[in-house]
């Protein structure tokens, strides 16, 4: 019976685990999605908001940034850097799941730069060689 309940409560335990992760890289994507949007309601940085709501989060920058005034090369660029790089958001969210783990966050981001630099890079190229 007690090996029953101590896996009763090793489920019980795996189910509360998964929601409070859960809330907490919800929390992240909220908190950034309100500093995308305040970043877009206040310009602060006149045409470049929408690229930077992209480096905040990937979802509401990418919308904005399909929604603004740049050359259509321009939009395909920016959207693909940001694809690429993913946004702060995900960048805290790493960070939440690895905090514990002893692995530093800087090599991923590092990487995520690198893969956003060559993205934007090869999609200016790509469109200009075929459009």
């Amino acid at each position: 019976m007690s090996k029953q309940t101590s896996k009763g409560n090793l489920l019980d335990t795996s189910i509360m685990n998964g929601f409070e992760i859960i809330t907490q890289l919800g929390g992240y994507i909220i908190l950034f999605s309100i500093l995308s949007g305040l970043l877009m309601d206040l310009h602060p940085f006149g045409s470049a908001s929408p690229l930077l709501c992209g480096v905040l989060e990937i979802t509401t920058g990418i919308a904005q940034l399909a929604a603004s005034s740049l050359p259509y090369a321009g939009k395909v660029s920016a959207v693909l850097t940001c694809a690429a790089f993913g946004g702060l958001s995900v960048a805290a969210q790493t960070n939440c799941m690895i905090h514990n783990s002893g692995l530093p966050l800087w090599p991923y981001l590092a990487g995520k730069l690198c893969c956003a630099a060559f993205a934007g890079t090869l999609g200016l190229f790509l469109f200009a060689f075929l459009f």
